[in-house]
């Protein structure tokens, strides 16, 4: 019988949103961009398995005036076991993080634009973090398929957008959402007894009310640091 135990349910989800609030109060001054908050309602962050594509991840998302459709760079933090194969008694590390995503588009209250992780005009910067517990890994055995909690944290910078802000350093966009990821392994047939992922798939749902309270109070202590230190930069 195949198995897996995650370190965590709903506190790993607890965890990750309060660790954002306090990831804030260690961020440098944000730079003299416009800023907003994006709550994404829904879509889908695929990984990339054995004999796919030349991509890390793929991320489909949606949220009021907003949508995104991008694929990775190479600068990614990819999700597995560290040191290589997941062999029996290691933990694969559930979260996956991605500086640059190398193509694809954004769209914001009816503007659109290309994504591109060089310095191109005209183009969006996006990149994105999906946070999650570890699995276990149990003997080899049987395939299995086991889930996580997970929130996931999007930045893209607009290059040009009117009808958002009137801004000469583009247009900032940070949305979160939170969801359920469904990670499917099997024995890898070749090497050394270990697991390989099969397939990964992170899907963001609308959060429960427990969730919007906990991911407002986030939010809430993150835009005070924003205002604080910007009220600070202002009187530098």
């Amino acid at each position: 019988m195949a198995y897996a135990t995650s370190t965590g349910g709903e506190s790993i989800l607890r965890s990750i949103i309060l660790g954002m609030a306090l990831a804030a109060l260690l961020l440098p001054p944000p730079a003299s961009a416009d800023t907003v908050g994006v709550p994404l309602t829904e879509g889908t962050l695929t990984l990339q398995v054995a004999g796919g594509s030349s991509v890390d991840s793929h991320l489909i998302a949606t949220g009021p005036d907003f949508s995104i459709n991008a694929v990775s760079g190479p600068f990614f933090v990819a999700a597995g076991c560290a040191g290589g194969p997941c062999s029996p008694g290691s933990f694969f590390s559930a979260g996956t993080s991605v500086f640059g995503a190398i193509a694809g588009g954004v769209s914001y209250r009816g503007v659109s634009e290309g994504v591109n992780d060089a310095p191109v005009p005209g183009a969006a910067f996006a990149s994105w973090s999906a946070g999650a517990g570890s699995i276990l890994m149990p003997p080899i055995g049987d395939s299995f398929t086991v889930t996580e909690p997970f929130l996931i944290t999007l930045e893209v910078r607009f290059a040009n957008c009117p009808t958002c802000f009137n801004s000469n350093n583009g247009t900032l966009i940070n949305a979160t959402g939170a969801g359920v990821a469904t990670f499917s392994f099997a024995p890898l047939a070749f090497g050394p007894p270990a697991w390989g992922l099969t397939s990964g798939v992170y899907e963001i749902v609308t959060p429960e009310p427990t969730t919007w309270v906990l991911s407002g109070t986030a939010l809430i202590i993150m835009g005070a640091v924003y205002l604080r230190r910007r009220r600070k930069g202002n009187t530098a």
